[in-house]
């Protein structure tokens, strides 16, 4: 599920979305501005940028939501592997390249990071924060999205509806996660309105959904969701409530509230 993240700039030049699992690996270097007190931790000196999310990325995913959500509503890891496999084009991860003596080199994620291939071994691909999305037929999240079909059945009648629907117009957002140490700095709310950006100029939907705690609701408002009331989705035994995000007249409103 979105969490509770701050932001004041959202990424720009994101890479356009591709369908080729040749071209699913981009990178897009991050401008972090207007960061003010917020940058206590030095987010300045991350310089990360986004990419592609795949296979390789699943363990350091897994760490992520382990270290955000209560076990009964982390994305788990036959989750992970069954969404990049479907539609990792559209899923996307905050990165940093972090050295050995790197403050990024001790967050939850640097443990099962892949090396950087720039011919610095000790260089590791630390995850900062990720955006993991499926595609529905839905308007709004269902708990047929939530799921995903069981091995071998993806064509029976019962496992039709199940996980990613390739044709839907909907980008149904399962997870939005930062890491702890670098919460309330500006990252989620960045990549939030980076990703409502990458969807709108890509044109591959309508639309995005999420489900989230009410009291996040006018957080959501402000990034340009509308409040479509309570969902029956029963996933982690909580009172959810949808969000829409309309892409066609979608605009940067530049939120600069504190939300904590």
């Amino acid at each position: 599920m979105p969490r509770d993240f701050m932001a004041d700039k959202a990424l720009k030049g994101m890479p356009p979305l591709e369908k080729s699992p040749g071209n699913l690996v981009h990178m897009t270097n991050v401008t972090v501005q207007n960061m003010g007190q917020e940058d206590s931790k030095g987010v300045r000196t991350l310089h990360p940028f986004t990419q592609s999310l795949t296979s390789k990325d699943v363990e350091s995913c897994v760490r992520l939501e382990e270290a955000t959500f209560p076990p009964e509503q982390r994305c788990s890891r036959e989750k992970f592997l069954y969404r990049f496999s479907k539609c990792g084009e559209l899923c996307i991860g905050l990165f940093t390249s972090a050295s050995p003596d790197s403050e990024a080199n001790k967050l939850c994620t640097a443990a099962t990071a892949g090396p950087v291939l720039t011919g610095e071994p000790d260089r590791k691909l630390v995850l900062l924060a990720h955006v993991i999305v499926t595609k529905t037929t839905n308007r709004v999240v269902k708990d047929e999205d939530m799921a995903i079909p069981e091995d071998g059945q993806e064509q029976s009648a019962l496992n039709a509806r199940l996980g990613h629907q390739e044709q839907g117009r909907t980008i149904a957002l399962h997870s939005l996660a930062v890491v702890p140490e670098y919460q309330h700095m500006g990252l989620g709310k960045m990549l939030l309105k980076a990703y409502i950006q990458r969807i709108q100029a890509s044109e591959v939907a309508d639309q995005i959904a999420l489900i989230t705690y009410e009291r996040l609701v006018p957080f959501y408002e402000r990034q340009g969701f509308q409040n479509r009331g309570r969902s029956d989705v029963k996933f982690g035994g909580e009172a959810w409530i949808n969000m829409v995000c309309p892409l066609q007249d979608w605009h940067d409103t530049h939120d600069s509230g504190d939300f904590t």
